[in-house]
């Protein structure tokens, strides 16, 4: 059993800060895991980073803990209000970065904090596999979540 890999970064309070996390859970994911966990990582990372960027005050922390079986990543920020799984319209620009966690990751949750909260999802070794084969999950449809996937409050 190898160590875990971990790496936690503040982010900048800007624009800047989703492509810093997609590197940085790149550089630690990409080594250590099947093909695809590194990418879909990015794609995961992006969305919560995002989330703390436009809706709480800086700082944002993001923590990427790649071990044996799973990808864990954490973003804390400063808000106390929790991320929801929206559902977008068609035509909406915006609201689907939750849809998207809850759909490709394996389980996701939010952790409050004193000083905000914790949102945190996990990717799966099997998952990041499915992904990369290209399986893909159609998130127009009423049951696009699997009965597999876990989500909570801690």
């Amino acid at each position: 059993m190898t160590p875990p890999q971990r790496r936690v970064v503040e982010l900048p309070a800007d624009g800047r800060a989703p492509s810093m996390a997609r590197r940085r859970v790149q550089e630690v994911v990409e080594p250590v895991a099947v093909p695809g966990m590194a990418d879909l990582a990015a794609l995961l990372v992006s969305e919560l980073v995002g989330n703390a960027v436009l809706h709480a005050t800086p700082p944002a922390t993001l923590t990427c803990t790649c071990g044996d079986s799973h990808v864990r990543l954490e973003v804390a920020d400063s808000s106390p209000h929790p991320p929801h799984v929206g559902a977008a319209g068609l035509t909406d620009t915006g609201g689907r970065g939750m849809l998207l966690v809850d759909a490709l990751s394996s389980r996701w949750g939010v952790e409050v904090t004193p000083d905000g909260k914790r949102v945190w999802v996990e990717i799966d070794l099997e998952d990041a596999a499915a992904y990369d084969r290209g399986d893909v999950i159609d998130l127009t449809a009423d049951d696009a979540v699997p009965a597999h996937r876990e989500h909570g409050t801690a």
